[in-house]
């Protein structure tokens, strides 16, 4: 299920094997060619979202975009890739960029508990 904050709150305890990224990863849309960094994800795309097209039987993940609105989007639409994004809401996801990585706030640790 997916709370008000549009996060999967369902599998808290660990990462299904098929679901790539992680949480506060930073990755690349390999179509449209934003950087984007996770902020959750549905292990298939859940109900009430428009894809493009696209399997709905695959990872989803809930996005934030640099200097865009959330965006949720296809695994098979994502690859990794460095550097950092701006986003005004980073705040409300995230503590830190470490360099590699954005590290989950406490907030967002409690929702996914296998993040350490």
């Amino acid at each position: 299920s997916t709370g008000s904050s549009g996060i999967n709150a369902e599998y808290g305890e660990h990462k299904p094997k098929g679901v790539e990224y992680c949480i506060g990863q930073v990755l690349l849309h390999k179509r449209y060619n934003y950087t984007c960094v996770v902020t959750g994800w549905d292990e298939r795309c859940s109900e009430g979202h428009e894809v493009d097209a696209l399997p709905r039987e695959q990872p989803f993940y809930h996005v934030l975009a640099d200097n865009e609105s959330p965006r949720y989007v296809a695994q098979e639409s994502l690859v990794p890739c460095r550097g950092e994004v701006v986003h005004a809401h980073l705040g409300k996801y995230f503590e830190l960029f470490d360099g590699e990585r954005f590290v989950p706030n406490t907030a967002l640790r409690s929702i996914y508990r296998y993040l350490k």
